[in-house]
């Protein structure tokens, strides 16, 4: 990042950005900071970019040692946070790309990783496991000798874990916790939506409530309509695993490939009009932004595509 860059940016947005680094990158930062860092960092994709612009830079971070202020808060309406030399050069409990800060202490923090609202984040791990998070997901990451947990997750992942029999691999999620030694399974936790599906291998999932299910590969558990959770199985061949970058579809009609994408992205970033909603396509969709992806779908069925904000619509 150069300075010119860092200039662009409003100085609004450049204060936020430098009071979040500052204070998680604060030893006494708590769980309650975390959330509001997340809630902050993924209500504007622009957060994101600047923060990640913060991260990346290569110049000294003495530079930007200026006072920055905290976002509008009710409770400490005059709080202010001074971003001060040692605390820039401290060691920051947040991770882009597939970086992962293990601090020496034997219960370091938490990690942060987060996904852009407009690609996915692969994340390679230390044990050899890996996870792949579809755009705009979340998630924070302790690691340690007796653990290797994921908490606050929201979105979608794909895990891939190493076997590890003295250190259980857990997805802890508000209704449940995922428990593996090894296995591969995707997490849907959004929106009031969970769902667990399991493509190779066995989980455990426990509730809140310790009620325990065992849910093994061709399964998958979601929270039912009603108390508790229900298991069901799925069709593995015609099941659109987006961790490979791409959705394969069989004859579907363009409502439910609307529905895969828009669950690939978080959002309603396409949307079918009523008239075109049952034609059908058979083939592969390259994941890449809505606006190919649309593009793609309009050549291959001859339709129109029309932009409304962040959404395609096809018709």
């Amino acid at each position: 990042m150069t300075q010119g860059e860092w200039q662009d940016v409003s100085e609004e947005l450049r204060d936020q950005a430098l009071y979040w680094h500052g204070r998680m990158a604060d030893d006494a930062s708590s769980p309650e900071d975390n959330e509001a860092f997340l809630a902050w960092l993924t209500s504007d994709p622009q957060h994101f970019d600047v923060f990640a612009m913060l991260e990346r830079m290569e110049t000294d971070l003495d530079t930007l040692a200026v006072e920055a202020k905290e976002p509008a808060n009710e409770n400490n309406p005059h709080e202010r946070w001074q971003l001060l030399p040692a605390a820039a050069a401290a060691v920051v409990a947040l991770v882009f790309a597939v970086t992962w800060l293990l601090p020496s202490s034997p219960t370091p923090p938490p990690s942060i990783v987060v996904a852009s609202a407009s690609s996915p984040q692969n994340v390679a791990l230390e044990d050899g496991s890996s996870v792949r998070l579809a755009p705009g997901t979340t998630a924070a990451v302790q690691w340690d000798d007796a653990n290797r947990q994921i908490t606050d997750f929201r979105g979608l992942g794909y895990f891939s874990v190493e076997p590890d029999k003295d250190r259980p691999f857990t997805v802890e999620l508000s209704s449940g916790t995922i428990t593996v030694v090894g296995t591969e399974f995707e997490v849907l936790n959004r929106d009031g939506v969970m769902q667990v599906t399991v493509t190779e291998g066995v989980i455990t999932f426990t509730g809140t409530a310790d009620d325990e299910y065992r849910v093994e590969a061709g399964h998958r558990i979601q929270a039912s309509a009603t108390d508790g959770f229900e298991i069901m199985t799925f069709e593995r061949d015609a099941y659109a695993s987006w961790e490979t970058g791409q959705l394969r579809f069989e004859h579907h009609s363009l409502y439910e490939i609307a529905k895969s994408v828009n669950r690939y992205f978080g959002q309603d970033v396409l949307v079918v009009a009523p008239q075109a909603a049952g034609r059908t396509f058979r083939g592969l969709l390259l994941l890449e932004t809505p606006e190919q992806i649309s593009t793609d779908l309009a050549a291959a069925l001859d339709l129109v595509v029309e932009r409304d904000g962040v959404a395609y619509s096809l018709r």
